[in-house]
């Protein structure tokens, strides 16, 4: 499970829309936008190697170190409590590999 995977499995992200199966995030389909990044959900219990399910979308403000929900609506996120000492590690391993998650946006 990766880092965001935990931090959003332990988050207050709704109980109701957190898969029945294991939470997945793709890494590998990810927007950075200004200053947040942008996750889709996956629940690996009715996904198939073809056909992802996606049971919701978190936007990780990385300045503000606020994660929201955006599942239903962009304009109106619900902000989340979660772990902060999961982001922590996140954090570490930018710094060690000194790497700025502003340099990587594809959306301006």
């Amino acid at each position: 499970m990766s880092i965001f995977e935990n931090m959003i499995q332990n988050s207050s992200f709704a109980k109701e829309h957190l898969p029945k199966g294991p939470l997945k995030i793709d890494l590998y389909d990810i927007s950075i936008e200004n200053d947040a990044i942008l996750f889709k959900l996956y629940d690996e219990a009715y996904s198939s190697e073809r056909n992802l399910f996606i049971s919701g979308w978190i936007k990780y403000d990385y300045k503000q170190r606020q994660i929201y929900d955006i599942s239903y609506d962009e304009l109106n996120p619900i902000l989340l409590t979660y772990d902060h000492r999961l982001e922590e590690k996140f954090r570490n391993c930018l710094n060690e590999k000194n790497i700025k998650l502003s340099e990587l946006a594809t959306i301006e």
